[in-house]
């Protein structure tokens, strides 16, 4: 299977990362797109899950940089302006270390499915979304 690089997988989805080393997510007029380490997600229900309060690592880490304040902002908008619903690319690799491979949840290939917003803590940055069936 071929890998995709980070930039290139936002792209493919409608998606311009205006940093591309700092920026963990991006917005355009259609919505907001978030990108997800597929070491952190779990299953609920047979469906993808991610809540950052208990699978990522120490916020101390990851918690004033650029890209945590950008993706504050950006999930801020898809709960207020998009209901929630928000595009995802699966990143691979090690979180904090760099991205091996990433894949866009393109909604053609995931029939049935959507991406949401289901906690944000604004003045942190910890959040959860979850794959629901539409």
């Amino acid at each position: 299977m071929a890998t995709m690089g980070y930039k290139e997988a936002f792209k493919k989805m409608g998606y311009s990362l205006l940093v591309p080393r700092q920026d963990w997510s991006a917005i355009s007029d259609k919505g907001v797109c978030l990108a997800i380490w597929r070491k952190e997600l779990t299953m609920i229900g047979g469906l993808p899950h991610l809540d950052t309060r208990t699978v990522a690592g120490p916020i101390e880490i990851w918690g004033r940089k650029p890209g945590n304040a950008l993706r504050i902002e950006h999930l801020k908008t898809a709960r207020d302006r998009f209901n929630g619903v928000i595009d995802a690319i699966i990143v691979e690799g090690e979180p904090g270390q760099g991205v091996t491979d990433a894949t866009p949840w393109l909604p053609s290939e995931r029939k049935g499915t959507k991406w949401h917003l289901t906690y944000l803590d604004e003045a942190t940055g910890h959040y959860a979304v979850e794959v629901r069936k539409s």
